[in-house]
């Protein structure tokens, strides 16, 4: 259940981060899955074992284990803690993402409203003040 539960906190912070749902379940995905199949890939053992217990797959998964704990890349204890960073930092990326995303509303000198958007975003160039919105005014 933590397992689903953080998953689900770093699914919202990507989301968030990206605002595209494809891109963000894409990414979400390929973190969890790709990182599995490149992993065998690397020729360092020791790199492929530091790899394995920081991945969120490995370190969620291994908070659900109850036998074989010798065995894991990561304890279950450890593994809550690495995927609780993982959620946190996607969160935080994620929070402090609309600060730079969102449309800003300046004046100009001549006194006509501009849109200041991301480039992922359609805006209007100009807005004449009559026909701005109060929420519009308020950012």
């Amino acid at each position: 259940m933590l397992y689903l539960a953080l998953i689900a906190l770093l699914s919202l912070g990507v989301g968030t981060l990206v605002r595209d749902s494809a891109v963000s379940i894409g990414t979400v995905l390929a973190l969890l899955y790709l990182s599995q199949i490149i992993l065998p890939f690397i020729g360092n053992a020791i790199w492929q074992h530091r790899l394995k217990r920081w991945m969120p797959a490995n370190a969620g998964l291994a908070i659900q284990a109850t036998t074989g704990l010798n065995h894991l890349p990561i304890r279950p204890r450890e593994g809550l803690g690495v995927l609780a960073i993982w959620a946190g930092a996607a969160l935080l990326a994620g929070g402090l993402a609309p600060r730079r995303h969102d449309a800003k509303v300046r004046a100009w000198p001549a006194g006509a409203w501009i849109w200041q958007c991301s480039p992922s975003r359609a805006c209007q160039a100009e807005v004449p003040p009559s026909r701005l919105t109060r929420a519009a005014a308020l950012h």
